[in-house]
C-alpha cells in the first residue's frame, strides 16, 4: 500500500510540498495546517519562485518520504504513535516530526502565545533528513556514531559547547554558549538542535522582546549579530552558497506564482491545465508544485498542440530514456519520473522530440500513470 493510502486512514489533510508531506489530523484546523504548509514551503523555496531551493536536498527528502504528522497535542501523539510505527515498518523508509497544533502559532512567536514550534520541527525535518544525506561531510549528524567521525557542523558544535562531549555533560563549560541539557538528547539529537538554534537565530527567530532571557540556558547567541561575530564555524557553513539555505525566515504566507498550487486536501481533488509554452526549453516550462498523485490530475491542451483528445502519453524512468527510446514511439506526449518532466513528441515515431521538447516541469518529480493525465480541447 502507498504511504499516501495509509497516511490517509488517519489523517484529514496531505499536503505535498516538492515531494515532502504534511499529514494533519482531524484536530488540527485548517489555519494551522496551511500555516505548516507554507513553513515547508518557504524552508524548501525560500524565494518563492515555485522552484525548490536545493535538489540535492528535496532529493533526499523525498527519498526517506519525508513527512510532517501534525496533531492537536503531545497526548493525541502518544495515541497514535503505534499508527506511525506500523507505517515506518510498512514503508521502506518513513522519516517524520511530529508538530502539534497547540504550539503552532500562524500570528508569529512571541513571549504571551510562544515560540512558533513549526519554525523547528519543520527545520529539524529538512536538516535531519535532507541536508545531512545530500552534504554528509559538512552536516552528517550520524557519523560520530558510525565510524567516529564528525562532520564539519559537529565541529562547529563541539566549539559551542565548549569541547566535546559524547554524552549531555551535568554542566557546560562557562564559555560555552550552547548548552542544551536534555540529557535524553544524544550527539545526533544535539547536532540537530544545534543547527535549528544557529539558523533561526541568524535569520531574526529568536529574536523579540523577552526571548533571550527564556532560552539563555540553552542558547545565548538568539540575535543575528551575536551569532555571526561568536560562532562563525557555523555561520561559515549556513552562509556558504554551496548548500543554499534560506536567507528569509519562513512566516507562514507563502506566495509562489499562480501555477503553484499550496495545499491539496485527502478528500478533495486538484486540476493543473498544460497548455504550448512559448518555447520548449526548461527556461519557459510550466513548473508544477504540490501534485498530490492520489488526488490531482494534468489537464493538457490538446488543441494548443494541435492535436486530438484521443492522443497517447507514455512514461519513461529518467529524460535519457524519455529522449532516447519513448521519442520513438507513436505517444504525442512523455512523463519521465525522474526529473518530472513532460515532453510533448511533435514528430511522433521519428528519432527525437521534433519542434517540441519539455512543456512541464513537476517538482518533487511524484511517480506518475495515466490516471493522472486527461486531455482536454
Amino acid at each position: 500500500m502507498s504511504l499516501d493510502k495509509q497516511l490517509k486512514a488517519h489523517f484529514k489533510t496531505i499536503n505535498n510540498v516538492f515531494g515532502v508531506r504534511v499529514a494533519a489530523s482531524n484536530s488540527v484546523s485548517s489555519q494551522k495546517t496551511e500555516h505548516a504548509t507554507s513553513v515547508l514551503s518557504q524552508y524548501l523555496d525560500n524565494d518563492e519562485n515555485g522552484i525548490i531551493d536545493n535538489p540535492a536536498v528535496g532529493k533526499e527528502l523525498k527519498k526517506r518520504n519525508a513527512t510532517i504528522v501534525m496533531f492537536g497535542s503531545q497526548e493525541e501523539f502518544e495515541r497514535k504513535e503505534q499508527v506511525l510505527e506500523k507505517i515506518a515498518d510498512d514503508q521502506k523508509d518513513f522519516f517524520f516530526y511530529d508538530l502539534f497544533a497547540n504550539e503552532t502559532h500562524p500570528q508569529g512567536s512571541s513571549i504571551s502565545e510562544g515560540f512558533d514550534a513549526s519554525l523547528e520541527e519543520i527545520l529539524h525535518l529538512v536538516t535531519e533528513a535532507g541536508y545531512a544525506f545530500a552534504y554528509p561531510k559538512a552536516f552528517s549528524m550520524e557519523g560520530f556514531r558510525e565510524n567516529g567521525k564528525k562532520s564539519e557542523l559537529q565541529d562547529a558544535m563541539d566549539i559551542a559547547r565548549g569541547g566535546f562531549f559524547k554524552t549531555t555533560p551535568k554542566q557546560y563549560p562557562n564559555k560555552a554558549w550552547y548548552s542544551y541539557n536534555d540529557r535524553t538528547c544524544d550527539y545526533q539529537c544535539q547536532s540537530n538542535e544545534y543547527i535549528y538554534w544557529g539558523l533561526t537565530s541568524l535569520l531574526g527567530g529568536q529574536n523579540y522582546e523577552g526571548r533571550e532571557n527564556q532560552i539563555a540556558d540553552e542558547w545565548k547567541l538568539n540575535t543575528p549579530s551575536k551569532f555571526k561575530s561568536t560562532d562563525r564555524a557555523l555561520y561559515s557553513l549556513l552562509t556558504n552558497p554551496k548548500y543554499n539555505f534560506p536567507t528569509q525566515l519562513p512566516d507562514g504566507n507563502y506566495q509562489a506564482d499562480s501555477d503553484v498550487i499550496t495545499n491539496s486536501s485527502s478528500n478533495s481533488s486538484s486540476s493543473f491545465s498544460i497548455s504550448t509554452p512559448k518555447k520548449y526549453r526548461k527556461k519557459f516550462a510550466q513548473k508544477i508544485n504540490l501534485f498530490d498523485p492520489d488526488n490531482s490530475i494534468a489537464s493538457i491542451n490538446a488543441g494548443s498542440f494541435d492535436l486530438d483528445i484521443d492522443s497517447d502519453i507514455a512514461f519513461a524512468k529518467n529524460a535519457r530514456a524519455a529522449k532516447k527510446k519513448l521519442s520513438k514511439t507513436s505517444a504525442s506526449f512523455i512523463y519521465e519520473a525522474n526529473a518530472g518532466g513532460l515532453y510533448f513528441n511533435e514528430n511522433s515515431a521519428l528519432k527525437g522530440f521534433g519542434d517540441g521538447g519539455l512543456i512541464a516541469i513537476f517538482n518533487g518529480s511524484p511517480e506518475l500513470n495515466s490516471s493522472n493525465f486527461e486531455l482536454i480541447n
